[in-house]
């Protein structure tokens, strides 16, 4: 404990790159996932599973998108009964529509914002920097992120420190220093917590590791104890971020897949590296093929009051829409305000910044926020 709450110190003095308009942080990782089709239509498939690698190019931008670049190589297989129930399954052992592009945006913690159907984004923002509110949300499954509070003692023995563990491999937004440094105190007051030494990683940096629990093939982080940066993670669960690689092993129909039939498939870390540091780019130095979304031109953040009924709130959208047309690109979301009765009403602009004013006008005038807060667009 005295350990993490020294790493807990150093990640707090570290600074945070500050993203500007029209930039983003650029990140590199490589992937060794476990995958598994454990069902094609009503049909059962035990032994379809392979280990397949990516490496990752990932872009997060200050609005809640990041867009991601991933590059699979051959499906591996532990043996020829593997490969064959794999084969059987109407998988590939190589995959196509290399690499895997595209982007999600994310608004605040809900079940908008969940590790489920794929989109893994997470944003920490509404998250507590207080640790011991952190360290109860992360081992009651309380965060109000759903692909974490999902995650029960059932499938992990330690599940708070599963928790904590894919928030450091993410994709997240929102992130602070303090907020690393709230989730390593967090961490030493979670029980349970096997410390291994200095472990070295699979690209051989050396740092130190935790594990979950003592057993064989728990989860397990290695971090640098000068900075708190994650250096490698290993057998993380439900990591859906990357359940999409898994469509590039999909036969093409008429072939009998999970894409024709339906069934049950998923992918667990066996281990994560980051590659190098992080750097802010301009959308620029993003791929095209990527399809990295325009800069907004200005953006609304509108606050709801306490006592301000669901149902006005969603009429209050209705009209508008009937008001002055569609929404803006990007759209809206209505979402829980840190488990209170408040909602907080996002929108997301690509339109002129004349549109964001009309519509901040009317926010203001139906007297049902106490606050609307207007971004022209020319910062975060």
């Amino acid at each position: 404990a005295a350990e993490l709450r020294q790493i807990a110190s150093n990640a707090a003095s570290q600074s945070a790159p500050r993203l500007g308009h029209g930039q983003w942080l650029a990140t590199q990782q490589h992937v060794s996932l476990s995958a598994r089709v454990g069902q094609v239509g009503a049909t059962r498939t035990p032994g379809a599973q392979a280990i397949v690698s990516a490496d990752i190019r990932q872009w997060s931008d200050a609005y809640g998108t990041t867009c991601i670049s991933a590059t699979s190589g051959p499906a591996q297989f532990a043996s020829p009964a593997d490969h064959a129930a794999w084969t059987a399954a109407g998988l590939l052992d190589s995959p196509i529509g290399q690499p895997t592009t595209g982007c999600v945006t994310v608004y605040g913690s809900s079940t908008h914002n969940s590790l489920g159907g794929g989109a893994g984004v997470i944003d920490v923002s509404s998250l507590p920097t207080d640790p011991r509110a952190l360290a109860r949300q992360l081992s009651t499954g309380t965060t109000g992120i759903a692909g974490l509070d999902q995650l029960g003692p059932e499938q992990q023995p330690n599940a708070g420190f599963e928790r904590a563990a894919i928030l450091m491999v993410g994709p997240t937004s929102g992130a602070t220093p303090a907020f690393t440094a709230a989730l390593y105190q967090a961490l030493a007051m979670v029980p349970g917590i096997d410390m291994l030494g200095d472990t070295t990683t699979k690209a051989g940096a050396t740092g130190l590791g935790l594990a979950g629990d003592p057993a064989p093939g728990s989860t397990a982080i290695i971090v640098d104890p000068t900075t708190g940066a994650l250096l490698e993670a290993r057998h993380i669960p439900t990591p859906s971020a990357f359940s999409g690689l898994m469509r590039s092993y999909l036969d093409r129909p008429p072939t009998p897949s999970v894409a024709t039939e339906g069934g049950v498939y998923g992918t667990t870390i066996q281990w994560f590296d980051p590659i190098g540091t992080s750097s802010v780019v301009g959308t620029d130095s993003i791929p095209a093929d990527v399809g990295a979304p325009p800069v907004p031109t200005g953006t609304i953040a509108a606050t709801a009051k306490l006592d301000a009924p669901f149902a006005q709130l969603t009429e209050l959208v209705t009209q508008l829409q009937m008001r002055f047309g569609a929404l803006p690109s990007g759209g809206f979301v209505l979402l829980p305000k840190s488990r209170s009765t408040a909602y907080v009403e996002h929108w997301r602009f690509t339109g002129p910044k004349s549109q964001v004013s009309e519509y901040a006008t009317a926010l203001r005038a139906s007297g049902l926020f106490s606050s609307v807060v207007v971004n022209d667009g020319s910062g975060p």
